[in-house]
């Protein structure tokens, strides 16, 4: 799924050095995934959070910074699955700067979050759930 982001890289997300500040880039992919889900699913976090009690906590994280993010930069963020497991998975994201046409023009950075499958009543691990791997098994790229 590509996402274009829906708002330029804002001032308070770079650092000092006038970059986007690395964490934050985690922030942006998780935005994605959320979107992802939803258009994947049919639904948001907080439904599978409250009615079917599990959640898909971060367990891994691994970033490759490629070019640098400014302030005001439009960028859009492909998301994939790179792994399914029984418990849990893992998704790749690439970002790209585009160009004021929307065009992805410059590769920005790589990132990988493995996600495990959680009930959150005990917050004991769980195989994913069948729709969830369903969804993700589409998303294999």
């Amino acid at each position: 799924m590509r996402w274009p982001f829906p708002l330029p890289v804002p001032f308070s997300d770079v650092d000092h050095a006038g970059i986007v500040f690395f964490a934050r880039v985690f922030g942006y992919c998780h935005l994605a995934f959320e979107e992802w889900y939803f258009q994947s699913l049919h639904e948001t976090f907080d439904k599978a959070f409250v009615a079917h009690g599990y959640g898909t906590p971060v367990v891994r994280t691994e970033a490759s910074y490629v070019s640098p993010m400014r302030h005001g930069d439009r960028f859009s963020i492909h998301v994939h699955a790179e792994q399914v497991g029984l418990r849990s998975f893992t998704l790749g994201y690439r970002l790209f700067g585009m160009n004021a046409g929307g065009e992805d023009i410059r590769h920005l950075s790589d990132v990988r979050i493995t996600h495990a499958a959680v009930n959150l009543r005990e917050f004991g691990s769980m195989e994913l759930p069948d729709a969830l791997r369903k969804a993700l098994g589409g998303a294999i790229g």
